[in-house]
């Protein structure tokens, strides 16, 4: 991804298949507050879907004016047919999040965060490499430090799951269904970058 430059219609692709993947999350985070009654796990859950909505401007609005700074329109983010392993992350990270129970949800989420902390210095840049300056990447600069954070979130609301075996084996099963799911979701996007 940083490394070849896209067309502008890979590009177009790939950034509208990563709104739809992204768009929705802090959604499906903030429903596993009801899989819980500790406030430790209620206070991480908060923290994290805090930063995505609670500032100036949320990080789905930046991500909107990133696309379209890359040219890519509000009409045509409206119009995108989603690929199927698009749609199937987000059902399935639906499900990850909102089903009990909390050590299953828990996986998924430290699956989430730790893989979008990467991932943000990977879209940084690859949109770097496109030649886009600091304004259109404004978004994944704000995140290389807010998904770390987030991965904090994530990893201290686990602890008190982890201290008998059920419960490893539940956060496990969850961080190993969202990483089969990424992985069918890139082998997607790969798909279609790649035409």
């Amino acid at each position: 991804m940083a490394k070849n430059a896209f067309t502008k219609e890979q590009e177009k692709k790939f950034y509208l298949e990563t709104w739809y993947y992204f768009k929705n999350e802090p959604f499906y985070i903030t429903s596993m507050a009801v899989n819980t009654r500790d406030y430790k796990v209620l206070k991480e859950i908060i923290l994290n879907v805090y930063d995505e909505v609670a500032g100036k401007v949320t990080h789905e609005t930046l991500f909107r004016e990133q696309l379209n700074a890359m040219g890519i329109t509000d009409e045509e983010i409206a119009n995108h047919q989603c690929l199927p392993s698009t749609t199937a992350i987000n059902k399935g990270a639906e499900k990850l999040y909102c089903e009990p129970p909390i050590e299953r949800n828990l996986g998924a989420f430290y699956a989430d965060e730790t893989m979008s902390a990467v991932l943000s210095t990977q879209f940084n840049d690859a949109l770097l490499n496109q030649g886009y300056d600091k304004n259109v990447r404004k978004h994944w600069i704000m995140h290389v430090n807010v998904e770390i954070s987030h991965s904090n979130n994530a990893f201290n609301a686990i602890a008190p799951y982890l201290v008998n075996q059920e419960g490893r084996d539940l956060f496990e099963e969850g961080i190993n269904t969202y990483l089969q799911l990424l992985e069918t979701y890139w082998d997607g996007v790969d798909a279609i970058v790649r035409g």
